[in-house]
């Protein structure tokens, strides 16, 4: 620091760290019909009744207004509602899928502007099976593009015939890292009362576990009581939970006590795969786009040795945080995870053209093993 010899108002200019945010995870996209309201436009609703503001009424024949209405009484606290408008059943599965083109249905979604974490489109669920899985393809697709998940459901026609129609269908679905499902259907004591789709209620479920200690916990168990439920569709043991999870699908049972809970947290990957686990995937999406965003700087940076050690200090310090929380296994930080960005991430090529590629290893809760992520950035 330095010295001062007479009084005055001195100004000295410091480096100050930057810094990587955590992004949101838990704000929730919703894809439907409403009897109004805009039409393919993105609209933020923090609440029930800024829904019913902009959208109508919550109704037991609007499944748009009933997913919604579990999010909010389940945990969720910001929507991302996207009103859809077609004539006709069939018309109503390309009005959800919509048109990249002309930014309509799930496509509305496709900029990412409001860095939505979760994918809803529970009216996909009353379609005939063939446009469910149109629907459920489109969704999975982009849900892998934009770096969000997708909380999908059987449909209606398979649902009402029990388990085995389940696992049945299950099998000529598309498998996707970034989707989880879940039965069967659930009723309960809310305006939206009959039996309806869970895929709401598992959303506000992720918020709330999300909230309450970290998008790095499973969001199942105990501390995953379905809020505003009641009864099931239908029964599911022990032994039918287990037969669903190794098809793909996360059971909803009854406990003993009487409470409505979600019992699995696996994605709709195959079973092999290291994104087996919907709080493991979901863990990984949270840290690529919180880094991203993080380290968007870089491209204004020369490349080279200062620019990695500042990339290698902040991405570091992001992870410490992570591990810190309980996000990651191991008893010291370099058990939990490690941040390579050097000479031996990168070809003279790499250089030469401004590319900057960074390896971060993590070690998850569940499973214990690393999983490699790979960025590439480019300098000035």
């Amino acid at each position: 620091m330095p010295e001062h010899f007479h009084p005055d108002v001195f100004v000295e200019e410091i480096n100050v760290p930057r810094e990587i945010v955590a992004a949101p995870t838990a704000i929730a996209a919703f894809v439907g019909f409403a009897p109004r309201g805009p039409i393919n436009r993105p609209t933020k609703v923090t609440s029930v009744a800024d829904y019913e503001a902009a959208f109508g009424e919550i109704s037991t024949d609007q499944p748009l207004s009933a997913s919604v209405e579990d999010f909010f009484l389940n945990g969720g606290s910001r929507a991302v509602i996207v009103r859809a408008s077609a004539d006709g059943r069939r018309g109503r599965a390309d009005a959800l899928i919509g048109s990249p083109k002309t930014k309509t249905g799930v496509h509305a979604l496709a900029h990412g502007e409001d860095r939505v974490g979760l994918l809803i489109v529970p009216d996909a669920a009353y379609l005939p099976e063939k446009d469910v899985a149109l629907v459920m393809t489109t969704a999975a697709s982009l849900a892998e593009a934009q770096g969000i998940f997708h909380i999908a459901d059987v449909p209606n026609v398979v649902a009402s015939k029990g388990h085995d129609a389940a696992l049945r269908w299950s099998k000529t679905i598309v498998r996707s890292r970034n989707m989880a499902i879940y039965h069967p259907w659930v009723s309960g004591p809310k305006k939206a009362a009959k039996v309806r789709p869970p895929s709401g209620i598992a959303a506000g479920i992720y918020a709330r576990t999300d909230l309450a200690h970290g998008v790095w916990s499973a969001p199942a168990g105990q501390d995953a009581t379905a809020m505003g439920v009641t009864s099931l569709a239908h029964t599911v043991s022990q032994a039918d939970a287990e037969t669903l999870r190794s098809a793909g699908i996360n059971a909803i049972r009854k406990t003993a006590g009487g409470g409505v809970v979600l019992w699995g947290a696996g994605t709709f990957a195959n079973n092999d795969s290291e994104w087996r686990y919907v709080n493991i995937r979901r863990f990984f999406l949270f840290l690529k786009r919180s880094i991203e965003e993080g380290l968007s700087w870089v491209v204004f940076e020369p490349n080279g040795e200062t620019l990695w050690a500042e990339i290698r200090l902040e991405i570091s310090a992001f992870l410490h945080t992570a591990w810190r929380a309980g996000a990651l296994q191991g008893t010291t930080p370099k058990d939990a995870y490690f941040v390579r960005c050097d000479a031996s991430t990168m070809t003279q090529d790499d250089i030469t053209n401004g590319r900057i590629n960074v390896v971060i290893g993590c070690a998850p809760l569940k499973p214990a093993e690393f999983v490699m992520l790979r960025f590439g950035f480019r300098a000035a």
